[in-house]
């Protein structure tokens, strides 16, 4: 007999290698309030290409401060949240690949990179944490990680999966639940588990496709859900998620933004995904 499809997953993240423990120091440091900025920096110098991602974002027009080569000063400039969320988010890209199929790698980052600048822009619409929004967007970059577990450990099933999704009557979880029986969120939440994910990124990786509305970080599953279908629904990339089912109203209601206004402001989301792919890949 075979091995089912969840000892199969299981050995799967068995396998995906930790974040470097470098990355995981910084992410400490950044929640710890008696960490100083010289400190951050002599970890973060410890990582060359954290090192070259910092620089290269406080350099960026994004933050027009002009030229600066003193990582303290950049992180200082940044502030630790900021700084998290580059080493997160630099983690992730770097451990989560998608491998032989370069046309569907693309599409799914231009897709996570839309999610993460729509949903860092609906939680500034709504004033949702406003002195941290780029939470949001790394949320929603990291929304769909369980959907390259699938794509690397079953590319027949993915074949046929496509197929269904492009049929568009059904959802990417159902289409993934009636052929492997797990869907990409649950996987993303194994992996999350794995990686340490925060609570509030956890709650965006599994249940963005039926938001919980109520709970502590319930704007993390509503906020990314709401981003998530935009993007689907504005033809940003080619990433297929089978069927988008419109949000309830109650959602729209309690994330307290207009339909209408994110829609008027997606045509910014273009160069938003530019800003972030320049300075995160």
């Amino acid at each position: 007999m075979g091995k089912s499809v969840v000892d199969i997953v299981r050995e799967a993240i068995d396998k995906v290698p930790p974040l470097s423990i470098v990355i995981d120091k910084v992410l400490k440091l950044a929640n710890d309030p008696a960490t100083s900025a010289q400190s951050m920096a002599e970890m973060i110098q410890l990582d060359p290409i954290l090192t070259s991602k910092v620089l290269k974002l406080v350099n960026s027009s994004y933050f027009n401060v002009g030229q600066l080569h003193s990582l303290k000063q950049a992180i200082m400039v940044l502030g630790f949240n900021t700084i998290k969320n580059v080493a997160f988010s630099t983690a992730i890209l770097s451990k989560a690949t998608i491998k032989n199929n370069s046309i569907v790698s693309e599409e799914f980052w231009k897709h996570s990179f839309g999610v993460g600048a729509t949903s860092k822009m609906i939680a500034e619409l709504a004033g949702v944490d406003k002195q941290y929004p780029e939470d949001f967007f790394v949320a929603g970059l990291v929304h769909n990680i369980g959907a390259i577990l699938i794509y690397n450990v079953f590319p027949d099933e993915c074949a046929r999966m496509f197929e269904i999704a492009a049929e568009n009557k059904l959802t990417s979880p159902r289409i993934e639940h009636d052929i492997l029986g797990l869907s990409h969120e649950e996987i993303g939440i194994a992996i999350g588990k794995k990686w340490s994910f925060e609570p509030n990124y956890l709650y965006a990786v599994g249940r963005h496709h039926h938001p919980v509305m109520e709970g502590p970080y319930s704007m993390f599953s509503m906020i990314v859900g709401a981003a998530n279908y935009m993007v689907n629904t504005s033809g940003l990339s080619l990433f297929n998620d089978g069927f988008i089912a419109p949000l309830p109203e109650t959602i729209w209601q309690k994330i307290g933004v207009d339909y209408s206004i994110i829609l008027e402001s997606m045509p910014k989301i273009a160069s938003e995904i530019e800003k972030a792919r320049i300075s995160l890949l």
